[in-house]
């Protein structure tokens, strides 16, 4: 098994091209109110410089029939992570991959967490820190333990607060199928291509591991 690595938030092509050299799995881009939001038309640039190996994912928040309408347009193969109140809602509107955020905090319980996952049978969910206000990039943890008896069962992506030095350690705790990284591989709000790098290299030493 291998841990995909999907960088999230990339704003430049000098992101996508730094991302892909040091080998992402997947791509994303923001749609969605955020500090790392990119325009559907910012985004086709990037776009065309992700090989085929490469998937790109586009970040939505409640997404409009028009949002999704968009993203069609975009890319043929783009997948949609999304976070919203009732993500079954978005299964019957489209056929692409979906990516479920599950924001997770020290409040959430094991049967709310189960409640949250019945409606999303067979699908990718990602598991990222939940903070008012704020959907993602965040740089905050939580604490994974909360979460291991579902990752075990079902495909799942763990974001939130990782870093080259502490992404090791969940990928030991957890075995996810993927982690998701944004504001842990950037410098004064931008993308570092030596962070990248170093993310990269730390996921591959605990896989090795």
């Amino acid at each position: 098994m291998r841990t995909r690595i999907k960088f999230c938030g990339c704003r430049s092509e000098n992101d996508v091209e730094n991302a892909v050299l040091v080998g992402a799995d997947a791509v994303g881009f923001v749609f969605a109110p955020s500090s790392r939001r990119v325009t559907f038309e910012v985004a086709a640039g990037m776009l065309r410089l992700i090989p085929q190996a490469v998937q790109p994912v586009a970040i939505l928040v409640e997404p409009s029939r028009d949002d999704l309408q968009r993203v069609e347009q975009l890319h043929s193969n783009m997948a949609l992570q999304v976070c919203m109140d009732a993500p079954r809602r978005l299964l019957h509107l489209t056929d692409r991959q979906i990516i479920a955020t599950l924001r997770v905090d020290d409040k959430v319980t094991p049967l709310q967490l189960e409640a949250m996952l019945s409606d999303l049978p067979g699908r990718t969910v990602l598991f990222d820190t939940k903070v008012p206000g704020v959907f993602g990039g965040t740089g905050s943890t939580f604490a994974w333990d909360i979460v291991s008896p579902f990752v075990r069962r079902q495909q799942s992506v763990i974001a939130g607060g990782l870093t080259a030095e502490n992404v090791g350690r969940c990928i030991r705790a957890l075995r996810p199928f993927g982690v998701d990284v944004s504001s842990g591989i950037e410098t004064d709000g931008s993308k570092d291509a030596r962070k990248m790098k170093r993310f990269v290299d730390a996921v591959k030493a605990a896989d090795a591991s």
